[in-house]
């Protein structure tokens, strides 16, 4: 976290000093770069470590299902940012290998539509712009997101799904 945010740091003041009338303050413009290297960092590395495994749809598909559902439904963040790029890379390489059965897929599918209807969305108010009138419609179209899975019964999908939908669970009020 700390090598992102300083290297986020050093671009925003570039960025300042080359435009200094510019109305984003210097932390927006840091915190801004940073979620950039950060959603950055995590594609490439995630790339590059399927492609040497061979399995580039997969953690294409684990990238991208996992990046819409959170999207609309939020969730808990991890504490680093290097630490986010590490696991959510290695997670993504690690599901196209998980085989389920049908049973199972929809077994977990339906536990994570229970999980969205419950928990989603959660901790959107700090990292998004969307107003909180908007959460209902959110909630419903995490829902039915998750829910096309128990026509396609994508084993990665559902995995993907799941991790997301845990990520949810909030612990003792707790929003992180």
């Amino acid at each position: 976290m700390i090598l992102i945010n300083a290297l986020a740091l050093k671009l925003a003041f570039q960025l300042k000093e080359a435009n200094p009338n510019h109305p984003a303050s210097l932390d927006v413009l840091r915190y801004a770069i940073a979620s950039i290297i950060n959603t950055a960092g995590t594609a490439i590395v995630a790339i590059i470590l399927s492609l040497l495994l061979g399995h580039f749809s997969g953690a294409a598909l684990a990238l991208i299902s996992f990046a819409v559902l959170r999207m609309i439904s939020g969730g808990r963040h991890l504490e680093s940012s290097i630490g986010c790029i590490v696991v959510t890379a290695s997670v993504a390489n690690i599901i196209p290998y998980i085989s389920l059965s049908v049973p199972i897929n929809i077994t977990i599918t339906s536990v994570c539509i229970v999980l969205a209807y419950f928990f989603a969305p959660n901790n959107l108010e700090r990292t998004s712009r969307i107003p909180t009138r908007y959460y209902p419609t959110l909630k419903y179209a995490a829902i039915l997101l998750i829910a096309v899975n128990l026509l396609v019964r994508s084993d990665v999908l559902a995995v993907t799904f799941l991790i997301q939908c845990l990520s949810l669970i909030r612990k003792g009020g707790d929003t992180r």
